[in-house]
């Protein structure tokens, strides 16, 4: 939802779109379908789609780069999908990482065996500098999709909506 911060009204809502980062005079979103995610590029005051990316999540990472150069003085970070295999502990497949200089915060997903209809398990997981597991904790326990960006450290915190019903915050270590 964009709100005109004088007023208060509405300017415009998407949701079906989930909040990625904003750039420039555009706001980039996801858009979850069933076997895949697309990013799309909005006009930041009408809502209007600019452009589709698609999955390829190369094609919008130098704009993701350039607003988090523009955003060096905040302390918030989202998770960026993971192009790598990285893994956690229990060697799952990272879906979505933040990397500060003394951890790492994994989320990843597993299918629940069994459920009808098909449902995912989204664990989130602090790393330290050796990989070692700080935190972990399941953060969903019966999603019907991955869902970007359910997770995100602000100021030294790690904040995450436990079961879309309780909001989370978690201390991060200090780097050296």
């Amino acid at each position: 939802h964009a709100v005109d911060l004088e007023s208060g009204e509405l300017l415009w809502s998407a949701p079906n779109l989930t909040f990625s980062f904003a750039y420039g005079e555009r706001v980039y979103a996801t858009r979850s379908g069933f076997d895949e995610r697309t990013t799309v590029a909005l006009e930041l005051r009408s809502g209007s789609v600019t452009d589709e990316y698609g999955s390829d999540l190369r094609a919008i990472r130098e704009f993701r780069t350039l607003a988090d150069r523009e955003r060096r003085g905040e302390l918030l970070q989202f998770p960026e999908p993971s192009e790598t295999d990285d893994a956690d502990p229990d060697g799952e497949s990272s879906t979505e990482l933040i990397r500060g200089s003394a951890w790492t915060v994994v989320g990843t997903y597993e299918s629940i065996a069994g459920s009808n209809p098909p449902a995912l398990r989204q664990r989130v997981t602090v790393l330290d500098e050796r990989r070692r597991p700080l935190f972990r904790e399941i953060i969903h326990d019966e999603a019907r999709a991955r869902v970007p960006d359910t997770f995100f450290v602000w100021n030294g915190m790690l904040y995450f909506l436990k079961n879309q019903r309780s909001l989370t915050a978690v201390a991060l270590p200090q780097g050296s």
